[in-house]
């Protein structure tokens, strides 16, 4: 009851009992009020449309031609003006569609009821079949090969040092590069140890030996 009595201004304020809608917090016309706006009354009805015939009347063609001196002269000077009186662009209006235009996808034509009757669609399937499995009997059957076992890095690193160890050490010492004139002459430094390591005659003879 105090609910029905509240009658506020803002309709989020309202509040209502339990197992009954809010009250209306706006003041609305009585019972019996149509809403929406009146249709204009045609002053012709059927008696005189059927009574008397109107023929068309085509429209005058405007000329659209300018007269553009006139034009220029009584322009706008200034650019303030000139945004004031321009003409703005208006997007032309789209041409409406034909009247017999049906819109949409087509629809698949329907299946001839006598093809369906005879079975001749199933018989064609059985047929396209058959030549199928024909063709696929008299192909040559591919042999696959089995893929061999794919090694790790690991692996491959493992094996190489095992072929290593069973040929030994492999000598990477490459021979020293000498034109074919000078391959028999020994370089300075080993000439000079072999000398070094020669016995000396004078040491070793005794003095009188050493004299003579």
């Amino acid at each position: 009851e105090k609910a029905l009595k509240w009658k506020g201004s803002n309709p989020l304020l309202s509040k209502d009992d339990v197992g009954k809608s809010k009250p209306c917090s706006y003041q609305l016309p009585q019972d019996g009020f149509a809403y929406g706006r009146p249709e204009k009354k045609d002053s012709e009805g059927a008696k005189e449309v059927t009574s008397s015939w109107a023929y068309h009347q085509q429209s005058k063609v405007t000329s659209s031609k300018k007269d553009f001196l006139s034009m220029n002269k009584s322009g706008p000077t200034d650019s303030r003006d000139f945004k004031v009186s321009a003409e703005p662009k208006h997007k032309g209006k789209k041409a409406a569609p034909p009247p017999d235009m049906i819109y949409g996808m087509m629809n698949r034509p329907s299946t001839p009821i006598e093809g369906v009757i005879s079975n001749t669609y199933g018989a064609y399937a059985e047929q396209e079949s058959e030549e199928n499995y024909k063709k696929m009997t008299t192909k040559p059957k591919i042999k696959k090969k089995v893929p061999g076992i794919r090694t790790t890095k690991a692996e491959e690193k493992k094996m190489e040092f095992q072929k290593t160890k069973k040929e030994g050490p492999v000598s990477s010492k490459a021979d020293d590069f000498k034109i074919k004139r000078f391959t028999k002459v020994e370089s300075r430094v080993k000439a000079e140890l072999k000398k070094s390591k020669k016995p000396n005659k004078d040491i070793d003879a005794g003095p009188e030996e050493a004299k003579e």
